[in-house]
């Protein structure tokens, strides 16, 4: 392959899967200021590690999440290390925007909801949300995270009674936990 072949390559994975990595970025992190930066590091590992892919087009999707599940895992680690900045009021999160259509209380609930899965595990936190945030299928929660399914079910149970209990704490999130449980 030319290198005008293998650019040309690059930049078509890039245009094709860009929305993807981004989305599953955003799901996990929120509205982070890296997210740009950390959608680069997903295909500068994916460029790298592109010669290992085996098997139909198909698998590249799955691939890429797996990759960006791994980023996004160690960028909440290393900011979960940079405390200290949290603490100075250098790290604040950036809110998230407001629908246009969407009411008050629904905008303020989706706030206090980020901030409720921002304090989950990382382990639980991701598959959580993978699973209710981007609404992907059990198995895919799975592949992602490079974990069994079983690994998963407890994940996402563990997840789901931590969310419930913290949610419960919030007198704005109150209702809408009850409202949805069965």
């Amino acid at each position: 392959m030319s290198e005008v072949q293998r650019q040309r390559a690059i930049a078509d994975l890039f245009d094709r899967h860009a929305d993807l990595v981004s989305r599953v970025l955003t799901r996990i992190l929120g509205l982070d200021p890296e997210t740009p930066d950390l959608i680069q590091e997903v295909f500068l590992r994916a460029f790298r590690g592109i010669d290992r892919v085996r098997g139909a087009p198909e698998v590249l999707p799955r691939w890429l999440t797996g990759i960006a599940v791994y980023v996004a895992r160690e960028h909440i680690r290393r900011k979960r290390g940079r405390w200290w900045l949290r603490w100075a009021g250098a790290d604040e999160p950036l809110p998230d925007p407001p629908a246009a259509t969407a009411s008050p209380d629904v905008v303020l609930a989706v706030h206090r909801v980020r901030s409720v899965i921002e304090r989950l595990p990382v382990d639980e936190r991701i598959p959580f949300a993978l699973r209710y945030l981007d609404d992907m299928e059990l198995e895919e929660v799975a592949d992602a995270c490079d974990v069994s399914l079983a690994t998963i079910k407890r994940r996402l149970a563990r997840a789901r009674a931590r969310f419930d209990k913290l949610a419960a704490r919030d007198a704005i999130l109150l209702n809408w936990v009850e409202k949805g449980r069965p």
